[in-house]
């Protein structure tokens, strides 16, 4: 090879090697970014059981600046015969478990962590042997951003417990609904009703709830605000 014909391969090597160089930044961040799509698409952190500060920070997303608002905790009231709204998800369970139920279930549902909006989770805790009353039945445990806010219970014997039902205070509207508000503690029942000859022919279901009312609000006004935002649930 002649040494013209050698300096121009070298030259050649030369340009080759420095396009990738100068282009390796780049490569970086398409790499960088191809990761980030990648753990918002299939949810990764959730599978893969990573927390926020296992994570890199490129991948975690700026929170909203409503995040305090939507997750603040406030003096509970009492929700049943042993809960307390505001309390999270893993107390609740330890209470549950310390009271001797064995047929608890949970579920959740969340919106994927987005800058475009706060904090959107809901959990759900059932237990199918819990006994409120002395009388046995279904109860339902929701939780929003992890933080209790709305207790149900349906009777086995419905007809038995709305005996006891009465013990509670509510007062009787004209269809049998039976409804007390103290506060932020709102009571309501439809077990009266669903034991009359009305409640039976229209088909109601036996329950009572305890709510507060704090909580069912935010949740309320999260749905007007940021309700039209699309949005990735992941549920599990």
């Amino acid at each position: 090879m002649s040494g013209t014909n050698r300096r121009a391969e070298s030259r050649h090597h030369q340009a080759s090697g420095g396009i990738w160089g100068r282009t390796r930044m780049l490569r970086w961040i398409a790499a960088l970014l191809l990761v980030a799509w990648a753990a918002y698409e299939f949810d990764l952190p959730e599978k893969f059981g990573l927390t926020e500060r296992s994570m890199p920070s490129f991948l975690l997303p700026k929170p909203h600046a409503e995040v305090p608002k939507y997750t603040r905790l406030a003096v509970g009231v009492a929700l049943a015969d042993r809960f307390k709204s505001y309390q999270d998800v893993s107390s609740t369970l330890k209470v549950l478990e310390s009271g001797g139920f064995k047929e608890i279930t949970s579920r959740h549902r969340r919106a994927v962590e987005s800058s475009d909006y706060p904090p959107y989770r809901f959990d759900t805790i059932r237990v199918a042997d819990y006994v409120h009353l002395g009388h046995v039945g279904q109860m339902s445990l929701q939780f929003f951003n992890d933080r209790l806010y709305q207790v149900e219970f349906v009777p086995s014997d419905p007809e038995e417990y709305v005996r006891k039902q009465r013990t509670l205070g509510l007062e009787r509207d004209q269809n049998a609904r039976r409804e007390k508000i103290e506060g932020s503690l709102r009571i309501a029942s439809t077990v009266e009703l669903a034991v009359s000859k009305v409640g039976q022919h229209l088909g109601t279901e036996p329950f009572i709830l305890w709510q507060d009312l704090r909580l069912i609000q935010q949740r309320d006004e999260w749905d007007r605000t940021f309700g039209s935002i699309p949005k990735k649930m992941i549920s599990g």
